[in-house]
């Protein structure tokens, strides 16, 4: 998202939400610069675990009361030069257009 709005010039849009006019953050996942899927740094705990038999006391244990199927950790911040060090997931940029479920917008 950050690379096609800003770089590319693509227009955001956010649908839904409260019918007002007011602006209204687009999504876009996670605007960090390196999202890893917890399949991955489970992957990545298993490597460093048998590369270095010592680094199993630094990790957290990975047993859970319950079942994730899928989720996603930010391990690196996105900064554009521009914003003073702020990481792009705590700066709020508005949507260039928002369209709200009406009855018109929803059978269109």
């Amino acid at each position: 998202m950050e690379m096609m709005h800003h770089q590319a010039g693509v227009k955001t849009i956010v649908v839904g939400g409260k019918p007002s006019y007011g602006p209204m953050q687009a999504l876009a996942g996670t605007r960090g610069a390196r999202p890893f899927t917890l399949g991955l740094l489970s992957q990545d705990s298993n490597i460093i675990k048998r590369l270095n038999g010592n680094a199993a006391i630094l990790l957290p244990a990975r047993e859970l009361d319950y079942w994730i199927s899928y989720a996603t950790v930010n391990l690196r911040d996105q900064i554009r030069e521009d914003q003073a060090g702020i990481p792009l997931q705590f700066v709020y940029e508005a949507a260039d257009c928002r369209i709200f479920y009406t009855k018109d917008t929803y059978n269109n």
